[in-house]
């Protein structure tokens, strides 16, 4: 009974050794979907103005956190809200992809 006590005391992490990794780890698919969106839309010719439009509409969820985050607390489990964006970003991705095909999304 006692080993139980100080095996549970022994070890607190403090928060300064996780944190900075936690938000490394968050901003890392925002870079990365900010720089590989900008040299595909470069690689298939749309001019700058779209391409700064494009990305801005994309990194737009990622802007407005702060808004919507408190919500996902809020309302069900954090299990749901994952499957459920898992889904959506399946579906999305498969119009993007069928999208890119059509010269009509990009007018000069």
């Amino acid at each position: 009974m006692q080993q139980n006590k100080t095996s549970s005391k022994q070890k607190a992490v403090n928060p300064v050794c996780w944190v900075p990794t936690a938000y490394f780890a968050m901003g890392l698919p925002f870079i990365a979907i900010n720089l590989v969106s900008v040299f595909m839309f470069k690689d298939m010719g749309v001019s700058d103005a779209q391409i700064a439009f494009w990305t801005s509409l994309v990194m737009l969820p990622w802007t407005l956190k702060f808004l919507w985050s408190p919500f996902l607390e809020i309302y069900r489990t954090k299990k749901f809200f994952v499957l459920l964006t898992e889904l959506l970003s399946g579906i999305l991705f498969g119009v993007v992809a069928f999208s890119l095909m059509f010269r009509l999304l990009f007018r000069n």
